[in-house]
């Protein structure tokens, strides 16, 4: 799973057609996003990575469940990866801004501590320059 609480939607166009097949990449957009843009612009944004298999998880019902079925998480300083670290599963940030956080809170404790997607992203989010 790919969690966003910030991150610009047009970061993810070429995610994930190289992914391997065994793999179902699904993506948690924050509300704010969604509210931001618009339904329609996210979906055009993503249009491509939809069609190469991304799946678009509805950030008010569905990402309980998905984060609940996920292997891993590659996310930012939001509280899907945050939820998902406590859950125990590995979760890599992409981008992770601590300036925006209380470094003395849970999660600005969770960001300082958590391992960072350093990979290039073939397999992920392209989170340069968002």
């Amino acid at each position: 799973m790919a969690a966003s609480t910030t991150c610009c939607p047009g970061c993810w166009s070429g995610w994930p057609a190289s992914c391997p097949d065994e793999y179902r990449v699904a993506a948690v957009l924050h509300p704010n996003i969604w509210h931001g843009h618009g339904t329609g612009q996210i979906r055009t944004w993503l249009d491509r990575a939809c069609r190469n298999g991304l799946t678009l998880i509805d950030p008010l019902d569905g990402w309980r469940q998905a984060l609940i079925a996920a292997d891993a998480v590659i996310g930012d300083f939001g509280s899907v990866s945050y939820y998902a670290a406590a859950l125990g599963l590995p979760v890599l940030l992409g981008a992770a801004s601590g300036e925006v956080l209380d470094p003395d809170s849970p999660v600005g404790l969770f960001t300082s501590q958590a391992r960072r997607w350093t990979q290039p992203p073939h397999c992920g989010p392209n989170w340069s320059g968002c």
